[in-house]
C-alpha cells in the first residue's frame, strides 16, 4: 500500500511552522538572557548607589582625611609604646640564660623556690606542680626558644608571688598558652598548657603580641579581689581577660550548729577561681611565643 504524497503547498506550510517554532524558541532564550543581564545591571546600579551614600563618601578628599587619621593613630600608638616601655621593671630586662642547660637550672630553681614559698604561706599545692613548666622538668628548652621561655618564667614567677600575697587556700595550677610546636610535647606535660579563646585576646598578628597565662586557685572572694587589685596596680601591661568562679562546699556545712549557737548571716564560702591574664609584649619582634 503506497503512502499518500504531500502536496508542495503542505510541505511549505510545515516548513514555515518549523522555522517559526525555531525562531520562537530562540526569541524566548534571548529574552531569558536579556532578563538575567538586566537583573545584573540593576544589582550593579544598586551597589553604586549604596556606595555613593556611604559616609564618608569614597572620594579623594575623604581618602586624604582617613590617611591623616591613620598617621595620628600611628603616632598615638608609638607614644603609648614608649610610655609603657619606660615602665618596664629591671626584672623584665634580665639577660636570658646562655644555653639550654642554664635555662633548665633556672626553671628548676624557680619551681623549687615557688614550692617553698607556697609552703611558707600555708597555701595548698599538688606535690608534682611545676607551675606550667613540666615540659622542662628533665631538660632545657631548645636553644632558639631559651629567651622566650625565660620571659615566660619571669612572668610566671611574678604571677605566683602576687597570688600568694592574696592568701588563697590552694594554688591549683598555672598554665601557659600552647603553640604549634607544642603538639610534639609528651602527654605527661599536657598540664602545662591551655588554649586562649581568640575572642578574648588583644593580640593582633603583626601588630601586637602577648603572652597568656591561666591561674587556678581556691579561696574566698577577698582572695580574688586582692589578686585582681594587685594586677591592676602593676605598672607593666598585665590585662585580665577572663574570670571564672565555681562555688565549693562551705567548710563545716554538713555539721548542724548546736542549739542556741549564733549563725552568721553571710557564710565565708569558698570558691574555685580561674583567671586568664595576658601580658602585652612591648618588643614583640624579638620575643616569639614558645612551647
Amino acid at each position: 500500500m503506497s503512502r499518500p504524497k504531500l502536496s508542495s503547498s503542505v510541505i511549505l506550510v510545515l516548513a514555515f511552522v518549523a522555522v517559526l517554532g525555531a525562531e520562537l524558541w530562540l526569541l524566548q532564550r534571548e529574552r531569558k538572557q536579556a532578563g538575567r543581564a538586566q537583573a545584573a545591571l540593576q544589582q550593579k546600579i544598586a551597589e553604586r548607589d549604596w556606595l555613593a551614600k556611604q559616609s564618608p563618601a569614597l572620594n579623594a578628599e575623604n581618602e586624604q582625611a582617613i590617611a591623616a587619621e591613620l598617621v595620628q593613630a600611628g603616632q598615638a600608638l608609638a607614644d603609648l609604646r614608649a610610655d609603657l616601655k619606660g615602665r618596664e621593671a629591671d626584672w623584665l630586662n634580665a639577660a636570658p640564660p646562655a644555653k639550654p642547660l642554664d635555662a633548665f637550672f633556672d626553671i628548676a630553681s624557680f619551681v623549687e623556690k615557688s614550692r617553698a614559698a607556697t609552703g611558707q604561706a600555708k597555701v595548698g599545692l599538688a606535690p608534682d606542680e611545676h607551675f606550667g613548666f613540666a615540659a622542662y622538668a628533665n631538660e632545657g628548652p631548645a636553644p632558639e626558644l631559651v629567651p622566650a621561655v625565660f620571659r615566660q618564667r619571669l612572668l610566671a614567677q611574678r604571677l605566683v608571688e602576687t597570688l600568694l600575697e592574696a592568701r588563697p587556700l590552694a594554688l591549683l595550677g598555672l598554665r601557659r598558652e600552647p603553640v604549634a610546636a607544642a603538639q610534639n610535647v609528651a602527654k605527661n606535660v599536657a598540664g602545662d598548657f591551655f588554649t586562649l579563646d581568640r575572642a578574648l585576646s588583644v593580640r593582633q598578628p603583626g601588630q601586637l603580641d602577648t603572652l597568656a597565662f591561666r591561674l587556678e586557685f581556691s579561696g574566698q572572694t577577698a582572695t580574688l579581689r586582692n589578686f585582681l587589685n594587685s594586677l591592676a596596680g602593676f605598672p607593666q601591661p598585665f590585662i585580665v581577660r577572663s574570670v571564672e568562679v565555681e562555688p565549693l562546699p562551705a567548710i563545716g556545712a554538713s555539721v548542724a550548729p548546736a542549739a542556741g549557737t549564733a549563725v552568721p548571716l553571710v557564710r565565708q564560702n569558698l570558691s574555685k577561681f580561674a583567671v586568664i591574664v595576658e601580658f602585652v609584649l612591648l618588643n614583640a619582634a624579638s620575643a616569639p611565643t614558645s612551647p
